[in-house]
């Protein structure tokens, strides 16, 4: 009887341990994060910002940005003037797209790295 609860037990601790492995995320360490800008008016001036920009930036529609990060999560930020231009905002995370959002005016988006 002593030998099955031991292997019962060495099985419960293996599952355990393996379900803690780090690897299986594919989140760890550096990460690449690109936020695609589009506008329905072509010639929309769009301010862009993001977490790792020191200030916005000025934009036409079909704006790509990606950056390298570390964090576990990652934000932008696009304004318009015109508030009848519709502002689409994607956000991949290595590549897989992971959040979209449209709107007016105003989108702010954020991906969570590390769920």
């Amino acid at each position: 009887m002593k030998k099955y609860l031991l292997s019962f037990l060495f099985c419960v601790l293996s599952l355990v341990f393996a379900s803690c492995d780090k690897e299986e995320d594919g989140i760890e360490g550096e990460n690449t994060v690109t936020w695609n800008v589009t506008a329905s008016d072509a010639y929309a001036h769009l301010l862009f910002d993001a977490d790792n920009l020191k200030s916005a930036v000025r934009v036409n529609s079909g704006y790509k940005y990606s950056y390298k990060t570390i964090y576990h999560k990652a934000s932008c930020s696009v304004k318009c003037d015109d508030e009848y231009t519709i502002i689409t905002v994607k956000g991949y995370l290595n590549g897989k797209l992971k959040v979209e959002k449209e709107g007016n005016q105003s989108v702010n988006l954020s991906i969570s790295v590390k769920n």
